[in-house]
């Protein structure tokens, strides 16, 4: 691989994560990818076109996927097949960052970087809340789902949404 990145345990056992290189050296792979792995331990690329994936989340019934594309600035959803495997790449929001998170809406958190800004996107793919001059990286909700965690310089951010 790249530099395998992020990645997210569907609920029926399957393993999705990113594969970005950020320009340091050769590509082994040929590309930056994105890739599936079932309960078995079989590896398969994602059939999907990316510039840089980065950050990547499923939605709690298993049945949808986001990743986001940090090289594009574009984020895409999947709906996956009883068997894991995921279907067709779908434009989700023209904005693309890092880490992503959903809360129990189906709200899309993104950190983006770029836009030194985190951004809340609603289930149809529309920006509902942004965050500006706040660069955050990841973010993931804590397990009551009401406390939104960020990773920023300097150090780990907490903020209560719910």
């Amino acid at each position: 691989f790249n530099k395998p990145n992020d990645l997210w345990v569907s609920p029926q056992g399957h393993i999705y994560f990113t594969d970005p290189n950020y320009g340091r050296g050769p590509l082994p792979q040929g590309g930056e990818f994105a890739y599936w792995v079932t309960p078995d331990g079989t590896v398969h690329r994602i059939d999907a076109t990316f510039v840089r994936p980065n950050g990547i989340v499923g939605s709690e019934d298993g049945k949808t996927l986001f990743i986001t594309d940090a090289g594009d600035s574009k984020t895409y959803r999947f709906d996956l097949s009883e068997d894991g495997k995921p279907g067709e790449q779908v434009l989700f929001t023209a904005i693309g960052g890092d880490g992503m998170t959903l809360d129990s809406q189906g709200n899309l958190y993104l950190g983006v970087p770029r836009q030194k800004a985190l951004v809340a996107i609603s289930p149809e793919g529309k920006e509902i809340a942004r965050i500006s001059d706040f660069g955050c990286t990841n973010v993931r909700f804590g397990p009551e789902g009401k406390t939104l965690y960020i990773t920023r310089d300097p150090g780990l951010w907490a903020l209560k949404i719910y």
